[in-house]
């Protein structure tokens, strides 16, 4: 029932006196979507039009989305977001967000407790967990903030011009891998816990008491990691 005029929205199963019910509704991808739901998972599949939608408890699979905004708000239940290029905004109690292979203009990503992960992904974004992991995989950022109350923070990031890194931790420790070819200043700052740099190429190494900075290439971008209990690790090879 998949074709290229036509996306669809499918409302996952609800129990019924012990009947299972699928919901589904084929319409033209460019609509406005709106849609609230209580119990029952949630999957869109080609979509071009905004969407917004709202679960109490289910879980939300987006596939193959090209919105100009997509809204998402979760009081229960995982999401998953795959192929997606635009605007997209999470808002979620208790849940783990996967993004893989997007293009995100502006992400916020807001959780009270759930692990955020990103694959392969590019673009800019904000994060604020209250209890969770935050965990960027072959990631190439723009303008990133991170922040963390309760949980480790876990980048890998490729190389780009246009680099902006914040991350601010209250308990966890945070590793950075840099690729290859980054080029970017650095300064770590931290209240308890130890600073570990991996950079045999980088310049400008500056350290003194609880804070570590320097330069990796040209230092076109900027990294910046704020600690309040945690480990900070730093590494990049050629």
């Amino acid at each position: 029932m998949r074709g290229d005029e036509t996306s669809f929205v499918v409302f996952g199963y609800f129990d019924f006196k012990e009947l299972e019910h699928l919901y589904s509704i084929r319409a033209p991808s460019y609509l406005i979507l709106d849609l609230v739901g209580e119990d029952g998972d949630v999957e869109i599949t080609s979509w071009e039009g905004e969407i917004d939608l709202r679960t109490e408890d289910g879980d939300i699979d987006l596939v193959d989305i090209r919105a100009p905004t997509t809204r998402l708000s979760a009081e229960d239940g995982d999401l998953t977001v795959e192929r997606l290029i635009g605007r997209l905004t999470v808002t979620a109690e208790d849940a783990d967000v996967r993004i893989t292979d997007c293009t995100l203009s502006d992400a916020r990503i807001r959780l009270e407790d759930g692990d955020a992960t990103l694959l392969r992904c590019e673009g800019s974004g904000q994060f604020d967990l209250a209890d969770g992991t935050v965990a960027l995989e072959r990631f190439r950022p723009d303008g990133v903030r991170i922040r963390t109350e309760d949980g480790d923070v876990d980048l890998d990031l490729l190389p780009s011009p246009t680099m902006d890194v914040t991350v601010r931790t209250g308990d966890g420790d945070v590793t950075i891998d840099l690729a290859p070819g980054s080029s970017t200043r650095f300064t770590i700052d931290t209240r308890d816990g130890a600073i570990r740099l991996d950079a045999p190429q980088a310049t400008d190494v500056s350290r003194r008491e609880s804070r570590l900075s320097g330069r990796l290439g040209a230092g076109e971008g900027e990294l910046r990691v704020e600690s309040g209990d945690g480990r900070v690790t730093l590494r990049h090879s050629e």
